[in-house]
């Protein structure tokens, strides 16, 4: 078994190597006849949350690839291996200048002929909008997070009410706008991310209302009955209809600027179809999509390659169950399917409530992380398709997948006596009945303080997963051994999301089965804020720890460009992480897309998610550009050893 540093980097070199044969490798398959007028369906296993407008009320992994479709003309464009730069389609001049107090103001100068797919045309004001929206202390009352431009100058008092104008704001013309970082955010290692900005339609959610700006600050007006406007904040009222009713423009987005418009969304069965914008003028590089009508619908990984197989879909994205990606091999080596294998850039995990009993508990939390068997679980449920995870990563992020060292030194051990110690520690040392506790007699742990009892007891909100399944049987022997009691209670998706996102206020449930997918720009301070307002859809584990604040806030102000700063600061921050547990990290996938042959450019990755494929597929075959291997005469070298003889180091096992 290989061990340490050395181990490590051997299993990160084998599957890096393994996701770039295969994102290379093209099935020489029969002509399945599509074309780009003929509908693509594509199915994915994950259910859409229907948040088709923004992330103020979660991140969905698949929502978050159809809000890429839906809209566009951000003012900065992520360009891959370039990192972000101002995107030039949208924006034909921009300037930065410091203010003597050290803020940082970008100017930026419309495109003309811009518009929404309705025609109507998009102006420095629906950018404008997008930010007093999105700032709007009504947000907040809808349980939404109103804190996506927390960062510019004025926030404070234009989200708590105090001012009916955000200086950090500025609408200078009709195609001219500007914002102002705060000092506080400078210097910021993703900095042209802080100045990300997209249109938003205001006649659509804010109808009788306009941006106005008078020299202090952008503000919204409403016209009265004279047809004169007047400063006024957006009522919950009006945005209960407009936004987050099931038909506003949170769950139907009407009018976008996207690569695609919205045909219809079906939440009872989970379903979206899409059809290309006509008004789209192309991304960062004019690039516009080709397949004309796109249907995404939710099926498990099998179901999904099956109907694939009979050809009722065309697109099946991030398989993540093992025999059905060996069965998506089988196709492609008969010539049936295209496949591509690429990391999570993200992991799934056991979360906790760290506001609620007993979870609350440090010490509670690694126990319950210690009863994870990692390792088994990669082994046998994945396969050794995918890769235990310690810590708050995924192995598809950048600085990762760059230098594996950072992670070869986090570990938490498989390791029920040391679970147990750290139970006694917590004070969980008596019986039901004050006695101490005796192992193997079937009893609940327990503990008095201040004079009253407490079993120690967990509540699992679990939704149904084959992974959920296996980690129910891991857990519950686990838990069994060790004294603790486990009632599990199986719930839809929706639900237990409103439990985990607390929004009634509060969960009743100590445990949340859950993925998440870590974007690009990794900036952590909002997740673990700790101010009381943050708490929910915002700040997801109730953990209220300064110093882990303060490790992100650390790592969020390294110079841009310093990657070895960052490194070292990332490194600090996931090591404070480790000792507090926000939640138990197990795993991070290798995940596997299907589509046909005949469908080129179609590349996945992790960070280059399923909007960015579809934007660039094609059925125009591209000129060959390197001789390809056949992926059966690639045998492992040396430096890499087979992937079923590689573990982690220091397994506990």
């Amino acid at each position: 078994m290989l061990g340490g540093v050395t181990g490590m980097k051997k299993l990160l070199s084998l599957l890096l190597s393994l996701v770039i044969v295969l994102f290379g490798t093209v099935a020489f398959a029969q002509d399945t006849g599509n074309t780009a007028d003929a509908p693509v369906v594509a199915a994915t296993s994950t259910q859409i949350s229907g948040n088709l407008y923004s992330n103020m009320w979660g991140n969905n992994s698949v929502d978050a690839s159809l809000r890429a479709l839906l809209h566009g003309y951000a003012t900065v464009a992520w360009q891959g291996d370039l990192g972000y730069a101002i995107d030039a389609t949208v924006v034909t001049e921009s300037a930065t200048a410091d203010d003597a107090k050290g803020n940082r103001t970008y100017t930026m100068t419309l495109a003309d002929g811009l518009c929404y797919n309705d025609g109507t045309p998009i102006t420095a004001a629906d950018y404008v909008f997008t930010i007093l929206l999105q700032s709007n202390p009504a947000i907040a009352e809808l349980g939404g997070s109103n804190t996506n431009f927390s960062y510019l100058t004025g926030y404070d008092d234009y989200t708590t009410g105090k001012s009916g104008a955000f200086s950090g704001v500025q609408l200078l013309g009709d195609h001219q706008f500007s914002i102002t970082l705060s000092k506080k955010m400078l210097p910021y290692y993703y900095e042209l991310a802080l100045v990300e900005v997209e249109p938003t339609p205001i006649a659509v959610i804010a109808p009788d209302y306009m941006v106005k700006d008078d020299g202090d600050g952008a503000y919204l007006a409403k016209a009265d009955d004279k047809g004169t406007y007047a400063a006024a904040t957006l009522p919950k009222e009006l945005l209960e209809t407009t936004l987050t009713g099931d038909a506003g423009y949170l769950h139907q987005p009407k009018v976008t600027c996207g690569p695609y418009q919205l045909v219809e969304y079906n939440a009872a069965d989970s379903t979206i179809a899409l059809e290309i914008n006509p008004k789209y003028q192309g991304n960062f590089e004019g690039r516009k999509p080709e397949v004309k009508q796109v249907k995404l619908i939710q099926l498990s990984d099998a179901d999904a390659l099956t109907a694939y197989d009979k050809g009722e879909v065309q697109i099946v994205h991030k398989i993540s169950t093992v025999d059905v990606i060996t069965k998506a091999q089988e196709m492609s080596g008969v010539g049936s399917a295209n496949i591509q294998r690429y990391l999570n850039s993200g992991y799934s995990y056991l979360g906790f409530a760290c506001e609620l009993a007993p979870t609350n508990d440090v010490d509670v939390r690694k126990a319950l992380s210690m009863c994870i068997d990692r390792n088994t679980l990669c082994t046998e449920l994945f396969q050794n398709n995918a890769l235990p995870v310690y810590a708050d990563y995924g192995y598809g992020q950048w600085m990762v997948s760059q230098k594996p060292d950072l992670v070869a030194e986090l570990n938490i051990n498989y390791d029920l006596d040391a679970a147990k110690n750290l139970l006694v520690t917590a004070g969980y040392t008596y019986n039901e009945n004050g006695k101490p506790y005796k192992e193997g007699a079937g009893q609940t742990r327990c503990k008095v303080e201040n004079g009253e009892m407490t079993k120690l007891e967990l509540r699992w909100a679990k939704t149904e997963s084959a992974s959920a399944d296996y980690l129910e049987t891991q857990l519950t022997a686990a838990c069994d051994a060790l004294g603790i009691k486990l009632e599990v209670t199986k719930m839809s998706f929706a639900d237990m999301m409103k439990q985990y996102l607390r929004a009634d206020g509060k969960r009743d449930y100590n445990l949340y089965y859950m993925g998440v997918n870590i974007p690009y720009v990794y900036d952590p301070y909002d997740s673990y804020n700790t101010d009381e307002a943050a708490q929910g859809a915002v700040n997801t584990t109730g953990l209220q720890d300064e110093r882990l604040m303060k490790a992100a806030d650390t790592l969020r102000h390294v110079t841009s460009g310093d990657v070895e700063q960052y490194d070292a600061k990332w490194l600090s921050f996931q090591q404070r992480w480790m000792e507090l547990m926000p939640n138990a990290p197990i795993y991070c996938n290798v995940y596997c897309d299907v589509c046909p042959a005949t469908l080129y450019e179609y590349n996945t990755h992790a960070q280059y998610g399923f909007a960015s494929a579809l934007l660039y597929a094609t059925y125009t075959e591209p000129e060959p550009t390197a001789t390809l291997v056949p992926l059966d005469t690639v045998a492992p070298t040396d430096e890499v050893a087979p992937l079923d003889t590689l573990a982690p180091a220091d397994t506990g096992k």
